[in-house]
């Protein structure tokens, strides 16, 4: 499944290197959040701001699964969006 890549990548000092006498920081990139997980996470905030009835007299259960998939398929249509550029 595709995630996007990384939404917010971080740079971080790994070390020095001796370059010729010459100490070079050598940074290294870490990934964090997904994009997919990202846009998950704005769609849900969406979701739940909805007037949308999400009652528990439905169970709570099935609106966590519910809501959580809606979720996931709204970032999915995203990120598929995003690579017709």
């Amino acid at each position: 499944m595709k995630d996007g890549g990384s939404a917010f990548p971080s740079e971080t000092l790994s070390h020095y290197q001796d370059n010729a006498g010459n100490m070079t920081p050598v940074f290294e990139t870490k990934g964090g959040l997904s994009i997919r997980d990202y846009f998950a996470g704005q769609a849900l905030c969406g979701l739940l701001a909805t007037t949308i009835d999400w009652s528990e007299k439905n169970g709570k259960e099935k609106i966590n699964k519910v809501i959580s998939e809606m979720s996931y398929e709204l970032a999915d249509a995203m990120i598929a969006e995003r690579e017709k550029e």
